[in-house]
């Protein structure tokens, strides 16, 4: 299992989404896995082509890239608590949080450890 989880909570912005999967597949360190949960997005991310093909790359890279849908609209501070349980429950190291609208520099996990 790897040491470092990155948790996204998600809510209708598929292409910001992608474009932060495909700065991680850039990193430094490629010792993480990645938990999203969609906050009840008007439209599915598997809609989304371009998220869609990131997604299945980083899955054959060798990360567990795990999405889960809300049952109903939770807000940010229930996404973030449902993504956390979820990370401890199956014991990372660290837990990464990250907003689904963020492009991260190369380095950045691997400053933070």
């Amino acid at each position: 299992m790897k040491r470092i989880v990155c948790c996204i909570g998600y809510s209708d912005r598929p292409t910001e989404l992608a474009l932060l999967f495909e700065s991680l597949r850039k990193h430094t360190v490629q010792d993480f896995d990645i938990f999203v949960l969609d906050d009840q997005s008007s439209t599915p991310w598997q809609n989304y082509y371009f998220l869609n093909y990131i997604i299945n790359r980083m899955k054959m890279e060798g990360h567990i890239v795990e999405i889960d849908r809300s049952p109903y609209r939770y807000g940010v501070s229930q996404m973030r608590q449902f993504l956390a349980n979820k990370a401890v429950e199956r014991n990372y190291e660290f837990i990464l949080r990250v907003d689904d609208d963020v492009i991260l520099c190369p380095t950045f996990i691997e400053k933070l450890l």
